[in-house]
């Protein structure tokens, strides 16, 4: 809690203009209030679990919860790093595990804002004039990332070590506002959540050899088969012919009534690195009724998605001899 103390206490002195211990003194009786009412909400019988798609909030946690996706989606992330100092909070914000293709949007709260040159958000109440109140800067996940540089003020304490490699994250410093600014600028106080909209893991297409951003379903699943999270299948493995049919009926336009087309399947969500493989390729393989299984010649294959017409039909001269038995209700 000293931290989100030390960075109210800094916005009370520069509106008042108070001794800093009787602003500290004030600052731990509006966090202190703030605890008190987190924590009747923390105790309180709980609701139901809300499914993994409609979690939404950032958390803080040691060791988060790492999370994969294929598609758009928004998403909240876990706090790497949150501490204050000298009236700026930092955040270091983890959202997947894995490279991302590219972050394209950014929400405080529920509210979509843009970025200048410098990362400042440019929309008011985070923004009046040449008051600048919320930074963000960006890293996709890709092996060879840097640390975030705005990090250099905490010292070895978060220093170029610290590179999350391998993690799409966010850097995000709050500055405090003047005190009666400070709810209408942060409603929710230092836990005001920070989200992105993100286009996710890069999957391989055989049909071009190339590998990117798809909303294809049929690419997601080869692509989870053969992840190192997920089958870990070799390359050879897969019936690349068949993955490479299945995908062309996933792209295939469906004609809508209210004119124009739509892909006949797309797919976008996450899972996370704790669920069962095959938990997870059931529902990728759900999202296009789709059905995996082994060729002859002992490769993953992939089928389903549309009606096919039968290639043998078999009559009452095909059957040599039957069984009935009655069976339960």
């Amino acid at each position: 809690m000293s931290f989100a103390v030390g960075w109210l206490a800094t916005a009370i002195t520069a509106t008042l203009g108070v001794s800093a211990n009787i602003a500290n003194a004030a600052a731990q009786i509006i966090v202190g209030v703030g605890v008190s009412v987190a924590s009747n909400a923390l105790f309180r019988p709980r609701s139901p679990n809300m499914p993994r798609q409609e979690f939404r909030s950032t958390l803080n946690q040691a060791s988060g919860e790492r999370l994969r996706g294929y598609g758009r989606m928004k998403l909240a992330g876990t706090r790497a790093f949150w501490n204050s100092k000298d009236g700026i909070l930092y955040q270091v914000i983890v959202f997947h595990h894995g490279q991302v293709h590219a972050i394209d949007r950014f929400f405080v709260g529920d509210d979509e804002v843009t970025l200048d040159g410098a990362g400042w958000v440019k929309e008011e109440p985070y923004r009046d004039g040449d008051d600048t109140l919320i930074r963000m800067a960006t890293r996709v996940g890709t092996p060879g990332q840097t640390a975030f540089e705005e990090m250099a003020v905490w010292g070895q304490a978060w220093d170029e070590r610290y590179r999350l490699r391998g993690l799409a994250c966010l850097y995000v410093e709050f500055v405090a506002p003047e005190l009666e600014r400070y709810s209408e600028v942060f409603p929710e106080g230092p836990n005001t959540t920070i989200r992105i909209e993100a286009r996710m893991s890069r999957v391989y297409d055989p049909r071009t050899g190339t590998t990117g951003y798809s909303e294809n379903p049929a690419l997601a699943i080869r692509d989870y088969l053969t992840h190192p999270d997920g089958y870990r299948l070799s390359a050879d493995q897969i019936d690349d012919a068949s993955f490479a049919a299945f995908a062309n009926i996933c792209d295939q336009i469906v004609p809508l009534k209210s004119g124009g087309g739509e892909a006949r399947y797309r797919l976008g969500g996450v899972y996370s690195l704790q669920d069962d493989p095959k938990d997870v390729l059931a529902r990728l393989m759900a999202t296009c009724d789709g059905d995996v299984y082994l060729t002859a010649e002992g490769k993953v294959a992939i089928r389903g998605g549309v009606w096919r017409a039968p290639t043998v039909q078999l009559g009452p001269d095909d059957i040599l001899a039957f069984d009935m038995q009655e069976g339960a209700n």
